[in-house]
């Protein structure tokens, strides 16, 4: 009888060792599969940012190369849309407007003045400066990324070349 006693003992797990067993495996996987969904959210964002970031290099050249076409127009504007297909969740905007404001002018006349007279400068050279000389084109791609709103933007500068003054 005591034989059979310990043959059954050496034969096979308690309960217990195989809930411990089980409870350590399944917190294991739970670590697993939280780590892959991170992984896939993490791999998803960093695609959106690269899209849009090409896609942002595209309209911002389209602008750029409209602007040095004379195909863009000189005053402020500001367009707005979504990509095509395959792209038709990412949206973009492109807002130009002139920068070279009468206050600016005039801190750059008065600058100029301070360093050198008052007969050097844009005043005494080819020609006064316009309001719309200096434009500044904002192209800005945006998406939604679950709740959130993510966008990349970029800033270009053109300066005109000004009328020839009398």
């Amino acid at each position: 009888m005591l034989q059979r006693t310990a043959w059954r003992a050496s034969a096979g797990f308690m309960l217990m060792e195989v809930m411990v067993a089980l409870a350590i495996l399944s917190g294991a996987v739970v670590v697993i599969i939280q780590s892959v969904s991170h992984s896939v959210a993490a791999s998803e964002a960093a695609t959106s940012v690269t899209v849009a970031s090409f896609l942002l290099e595209q309209k911002l050249n389209e602008g750029l190369i409209g602007w040095l076409a004379g195909e863009e127009s000189d005053e402020a504007f500001l367009e707005e849309s979504t990509f095509d297909e395959p792209y038709e969740r990412f949206e973009w905007s492109v807002d130009a407007v002139p920068v070279w404001s009468e206050d600016l002018r005039q801190h750059y006349y008065e600058e100029e003045d301070a360093l050198t007279g008052p007969s050097s400068g844009p005043a005494a050279g080819a020609g006064e400066m316009g309001d719309e000389d200096l434009m500044l084109m904002t192209v800005t791609v945006s998406w939604r990324e679950g709740t959130r709103r993510k966008s990349v933007s970029a800033t270009a500068m053109r300066l005109r070349g000004g009328e020839e003054g009398p």
